[in-house]
């Protein structure tokens, strides 16, 4: 079953994002918005896609990996207008397409541009443990737990990684990387923000060749024994075991820690 964190937490968060758009000095009196929440869930079946392709501009996505033969997905959906009827028409706005091309679903929060209504949707996905993934443009953060496959993250606001069993491409522009990961000895995991916080936690027993790199803060390693251990500011490299992987860790504003799991 799919967990839906998002009902006691998304509105105060999608609200002030709303509310902090167009803010300026001026001191009148902003004219009444009204809101309107809702949600939606449904499920596609999977005809030997191996991969999805999460696609959302409109507000964080969590992918739980599952023991199932299918995509599960559940929304909840946000909209504010400059009035409660067009507030409640727009929530019907608001909703997903899937298509698939070659062996990638490719999933997407769909809603019309934001204009005098704003639009915005919090996606959890539920998909098989061994399907590949991808998530791009989400507009907040991206969770992923419990993938046995490849993860791949562009343009969110920060990314957080549990219990993942495979190898993983992390980027984004800005925001806090938080990744737990037994990186498999031919795979790799590639992990960087422009401004926010790094870390890394993998098993002791992992073999890979650790670079890490910060243009403005510091570089930790606990736990882990590393040789050929090189130290500058800001910048750690060494073996872990017997190197066999790749482990590269960059920020240009923050804090770097690899820590065993």
């Amino acid at each position: 079953m799919i967990h839906r964190p998002f009902a006691r937490l998304a509105l105060p968060l999608l609200l002030a994002v709303a509310l902090g758009v167009g803010c300026s000095s001026d001191t009148t009196e902003p004219p009444p918005v009204y809101e309107a929440t809702g949600t939606a869930s449904g499920a596609i079946e999977l005809g030997g896609e191996t991969v999805l392709r999460c696609v959302s501009a409109k507000g964080p996505v969590t992918v739980q990996g599952e023991g199932l033969a299918g995509v599960r997905w559940y929304l909840y959906k946000y909209a504010t207008a400059p009035t409660q009827e067009q507030a409640n028409a727009a929530l019907a706005q608001i909703g997903v397409s899937s298509a698939t091309a070659a062996d990638t679903l490719v999933f997407d929060v769909v809603a019309p541009p934001d204009g005098e209504v704003f639009y915005a949707a919090a996606a959890t996905l539920g998909i098989p443990f061994q399907m590949a993934c991808t998530v791009e443009n989400a507009a907040a953060t991206v969770e992923v737990s419990d993938l046995f496959r490849p993860l791949r993250v562009r343009a969110s606001d920060a990314v957080t990684v549990v219990r993942h069993a495979s190898s993983c491409d992390l980027s984004t522009a800005r925001g806090a990387v938080y990744v737990e990961a037994a990186v498999p000895d031919s795979g790799y995991c590639l992990a960087g923000t422009g401004e926010g916080s790094v870390e890394l936690r993998l098993p002791a027993s992992s073999s890979a060749r650790i670079w890490a790199h910060t243009a403005d803060g510091a570089v930790t390693v606990v736990g882990l024994t590393l040789a050929d251990r090189a130290d500058s500011t800001g910048y750690v490299s060494g073996t872990l075991g017997t190197g066999t992987a790749e482990v590269r860790l960059e920020t240009h504003k923050g804090d770097i820690v690899i820590r065993a799991l």
